[in-house]
């Protein structure tokens, strides 16, 4: 075990989506904090997502070929089979090269070939689960790893109990530390969040959203609309001319996700585990639109369970309208009170020393 005072080299897998991403980047940031000589590189996938994500930041990246469960599961598998190999390959030789004292893997498919790299060549592994049904890229790699971090208890039965640790699901500080009321703020601002890669369901009934609330009298003052950058121009088409009694602002992709956290009043949100996470580190009430093609429904997973908390309103896909939508933010917003307990309910679920703990287990395991 080294002490916090020792220079570590550290490789995260954390490819894909925003995701997998930016919890490493709460770990990789606190790491440098701990010790501004420790050596972090990032291995990727090397999607347009992640150049956009690190295209401000100074950590060194590596992009590995990798495939997804979509394609490993499909008539694509044979040339998925090869990238995953060109993958493994191209970790050996960069691993065996570099000799970093550990790899922090944050689950998913683009991971596989780095942690059965490392597990050849010696390297501990640590894996980290965001979602409270652990993903079968993680559940698969366990047998590879020296220890699991868990974001949810709930997790637990799912990996062997000696690798376990439940540490929560890291979050940028900044998401922390924002306060309140963060720039211009007039009235009730709505944020809607459909993941890095946007949501064109999600995009649809916001714009058909915006219409009905031009009918009536304001209710909302400010909507927010994160529509993800392959759906952003046809959004903007449709919602073009809908809102006529607020302010509506779309953009493609935001990084700087805590600027509208910290100014908005209620969030709709795709249900992926870091966006949760990042929505209960700024205490926030939700309206939880879970990805129906999710592996093995995890998003409605993960929605349940912070509706079950009280944090948060699930509406399903198949219900999802603008109408719909519309009405539950209505009920939500007529009662303060319930909005008021829903943000308390949301912040005891936030985990602030999420990425502390991850860094204390990377110390322990190095």
């Amino acid at each position: 075990m080294k002490k916090n005072t020792e220079k570590i080299s550290v490789v995260f897998c954390a490819g894909g989506t925003g995701g997998h991403i930016y919890p490493a980047i709460a770990v990789a940031d606190r790491l440098k904090l701990s010790n501004r000589l420790n050596d972090i590189k990032f291995f990727v996938s090397g999607r347009e997502v992640e150049r956009s994500v690190f295209s401000e930041r100074s950590f060194a990246l590596r992009e590995i070929a990798s495939a997804d469960s979509n394609e490993l599961f499909s008539r694509r598998a044979l040339t998925a089979a090869f990238s995953m190999m060109k993958g493994f390959s191209a970790s050996v030789l960069e691993l065996a090269r570099s000799r970093p004292d550990i790899i922090v893997s944050m689950g998913g498919y683009s991971s596989i070939p780095t942690v059965l790299a490392a597990y050849v060549l010696g390297i501990p592994v640590i894996l980290h689960e965001q979602n409270v049904l652990p993903g079968k890229a993680n559940r698969f790699l366990a047998r590879f790893a020296k220890k699991i971090a868990l974001s949810f208890e709930r997790s637990a039965d799912r990996f062997p109990k000696n690798k376990i640790r439940v540490t929560g699901n890291p979050v940028r500080e900044e998401i922390f530390s924002a306060p309140p009321g963060t720039g211009q703020r007039k009235g009730i601002t709505l944020l809607v969040m459909g993941g890095s890669q946007g949501s064109a369901a999600l995009n649809d009934a916001v714009a058909d959203m915006l219409l009905l609330l031009g009918e009536q009298p304001a209710m909302i003052s400010r909507v927010v609309h994160i529509t993800g950058p392959k759906d952003h121009s046809r959004t903007m088409q449709k919602a073009a001319g809908a809102a006529r009694n607020l302010e509506y602002i779309p953009m493609p992709y935001a990084d700087r996700i805590w600027e509208y956290l910290s100014s908005s009043d209620l969030v709709v949100s795709r249900a992926g585990a870091t966006a949760i996470a990042e929505i209960a580190a700024a205490s926030l009430p939700s309206v939880l639109v879970p990805y129906p093609y999710a592996s093995e429904g995890h998003q409605e997973i993960n929605a349940r369970l912070v509706e079950e908390a009280g944090a948060a309103r699930v509406l399903l896909q198949d219900k999802l309208s603008g109408r719909s939508l519309l009405d539950i933010i209505k009920q939500l917003l007529q009662d303060p009170d319930k909005l008021k307990q829903m943000s308390s309910m949301s912040r005891s679920l936030a985990k602030p020393d999420a990425a502390r703990k991850i860094l204390e287990l990377i110390y322990e395991t190095v």
